[in-house]
């Protein structure tokens, strides 16, 4: 007998802007990417191969992973308060030709389904965050 799939998601904080450097975003945030990158370093990938020419952006992202649990934006209302403190810091990267986007990663391979209260909205408004959806029919 095949077990059925574990309810999962993964809340993607994805920061992308013209010239701040990382550490300066971890310095202000207090958390530490999963993954980042500063405008100019050379590209390479996940595996640290050359792919030749330099980054044209910093980008900087912090992961929360998070298992058996089915909704997905009530984790991305806990994360976006715990990001309020911060949100002169955030819209100010967002209005400085930066962008500050949540990320929801749906697995593909069980049924989940949640809704996205006003007061989320508002505070990612407030926050200058964009929201972004994405399902991964083999996520982990």
């Amino acid at each position: 007998i095949q077990k059925p799939p574990v309810e999962r998601y993964t809340i993607d904080l994805l920061i992308k802007h013209p010239n701040i450097s990382p550490d300066a975003i971890t310095g202000r945030l207090g958390l530490a990417p999963q993954y980042s990158w500063r405008r100019g370093e050379p590209r390479r990938s996940p595996d640290g191969t050359n792919l030749g020419g330099v980054q044209r952006e910093t980008m900087w992202r912090y992961v929360i992973r998070k298992k058996g649990r089915r909704s997905f934006f009530g984790g991305l209302r806990e994360f976006v308060s715990h990001l309020r403190p911060h949100r002169e810091f955030l819209a100010q990267l967002a209005s400085g030709a930066g962008r500050v986007t949540m990320i929801v990663n749906l697995p593909g391979d069980v049924n989940m389904g949640d809704v996205l209260q006003p007061q989320t909205l508002r505070l990612m408004l407030e926050l200058g965050m964009e929201l972004g959806v994405e399902v991964f029919p083999k996520m982990k």
